[in-house]
């Protein structure tokens, strides 16, 4: 009986350390597991932020482009005035019609796929690029201060003869202007804005007249 005794006490001694082995086993297997799982998400949300730096540093690089593409159409149009009837919805005949009336008011223009000086802000459905996701417009006002503006060899603000008609001398005048271009993106909730001054000397009759 005493050796029964025994031999089952010996059996179980040398069992524990068996059973405590695996639960150590286990323990450290499990935290291998959380260690794995922490640094899978830290690396998981460093990919994802780099991925937002790089897509907003890509929409911002898109909207300067499409507010710098707004500004490049202003200035163009703003080129083609000649001073006549062919040019009333040109923004620098509809800026200087306001300074005539006093009252100064924004031009907007909206830059689209079609149309490089569509009048107006731009609509929800004005788009810029063949995706669909930009929108480019830009905004002119005149300054309420003009000055003299050098003509040909006349000097600044002197009187230059025409050669011919009936208008003998013309007089140049500097309008300032003031260009803002808006880039804008609204699934990524960027916008950009460039703000450009300029001025055009616009030459007039010395009888008030266009030429």
């Amino acid at each position: 009986m005493l050796l029964g005794e025994i031999s089952n006490m010996s059996h179980v001694n040398s069992s524990l350390p068996k059973s405590r082995q695996t639960g150590m086993a286990l323990v450290i297997a499990l935290v291998i597991l959380a260690m794995i799982s922490i640094l899978g998400i830290a690396a998981l949300r460093a990919s994802i932020f780099n991925s937002k730096i790089s897509t907003s540093a890509q929409g911002s690089a898109m909207t300067f482009q499409a507010a710098e593409s707004a500004l490049a159409a202003l200035f163009q149009e703003a080129s083609l005035y000649q001073g006549d009837g062919s040019t009333q919805t040109n923004v620098i005949h509809i800026a200087m019609g306001q300074l005539s009336s006093g009252v100064l008011t924004p031009i907007d223009r909206c830059l689209t796929k079609s149309d490089l000086y569509k009048a107006g802000a731009c609509g929800s459905a004005d788009v810029f690029d063949e995706r669909g996701l930009l929108q480019s417009e830009s905004r002119i006002q005149i300054k309420d201060d003009v000055a003299p503006c050098g003509i040909g060899s006349g000097g600044e603000g002197s009187q230059v003869s025409t050669s011919g008609g009936d208008q003998n001398t013309i007089r140049g005048l500097d309008y300032q202007f003031v260009g803002y271009g808006h880039g804008s993106m609204a699934v990524l909730d960027i916008d950009t804005y460039t703000v450009q001054e300029f001025a055009r000397c616009v030459q007039t009759p010395t009888d008030g007249g266009d030429i």
